[in-house]
């Protein structure tokens, strides 16, 4: 279990968001966590503890202003942290380091109101390359605070699909895989479940594991295939000219090249799909060799 100081404090809710902004090629996450203080005393500040480390974390209220936090080596400069708190980070679970976060609050949190935080940050991923492509496996450990509900919500951009993965929910006792008891609501561009605080207590849940594959569409993938072909061969059709006598097929020829460059790289500017440049590097070159080869055969000829 995650904890949360003040332990008296109250979770109502935590929605993690995936997003695929940039395509294929990097996913954001954005996990939203809803608490009220049902304690005594005004906080300033809440301690809480993440799963792993968030590359390019960002920390912010409801009011969209910036948060303060404060990492593991900060927090043991700050001399006034609970005893519990140091503790627990001095502690490392199933051997792996332990990921405390102090967060300054931007105003006091009074008894029984309300806060929410939202973490932004980048989620990391595991790569499969093929060839041109490259296709993402999304393995996600998430561990439970103590007493809440976790939503889940996931959104990919057109041009991309998902193979179907599954769930595996972990307790003290066992692992589940493809946990028919967790609704997963999937759609085109779009999946989504939950897990309530009483459903995770009765089975004793202390994490929850999603695994699944992003990939480029056949489709979309097969009319980049033939984008990149045409852009590398096309190039050796100018040696036509020579067959034709008509010099003004080179030149005809070198356009056309030059549209489909430009349509590829629009292409992966547009979807994320494909590591571009070398592919338009080579282009480039195939077409300049054969555009300079040209030229000086021209030359030679007459």
């Amino acid at each position: 279990m995650l904890f949360f100081y003040p332990k008296d404090l109250e979770i109502i809710s935590r929605r993690i968001y995936y997003t695929h902004p940039s395509g294929i090629l990097k996913r954001n996450a954005t996990e939203k966590i809803t608490f009220k203080n049902t304690s005594e005393r005004i906080l300033p500040e809440i301690i809480l503890e993440v799963e792993k480390f968030k590359p390019n974390l960002k920390i912010i209220d409801n009011d969209g202003n910036e948060l303060i936090y404060l990492p593991n080596y900060k927090i043991e400069e700050e001399g006034n942290v609970p005893k519990d708190i140091l503790n627990a980070m001095n502690e490392k679970d199933l051997g792996k380091k332990r990921y405390i976060l102090l967060i300054k609050l931007n105003q006091p949190v009074k008894k029984d109101e309300y806060y929410s935080i939202h973490l932004d940050y980048e989620a990391k991923e595991i790569d499969r390359k093929y060839f041109i492509f490259t296709e993402k496996e999304r393995i996600d450990w998430i561990s439970f605070y103590d007493k809440e509900t976790l939503s889940i919500f996931c959104q990919w951009e057109d041009g991309l699909t998902i193979e179907r993965g599954g769930l595996a929910t972990y307790s003290d006792d066992s692992v589940l895989l493809d946990n028919e008891r967790i609704h997963l609501d999937f759609r085109k561009n779009f999946f989504s479940f939950s897990v309530s605080n009483k459903y995770r207590t009765d089975e004793n849940i202390t994490s929850i594991g999603i695994f699944y594959r992003i990939k480029t569409e056949e489709g979309l993938a097969g009319l980049m295939y033939s984008l990149i072909v045409f852009v590398i061969l096309f190039p050796f059709t100018d040696i036509i000219w020579l067959i034709l006598h008509n010099i003004s097929y080179l030149f005809d020829s070198l356009e056309i090249e030059s549209v489909f460059i430009l349509t590829l790289a629009f292409a992966q500017t547009r979807t994320k799909l494909l590591s571009h440049e070398k592919w338009i590097k080579l282009a480039l070159i195939i077409a300049g060799i054969f555009f300079v080869s040209s030229i000086l055969l021209l030359m030679i000829i007459r």
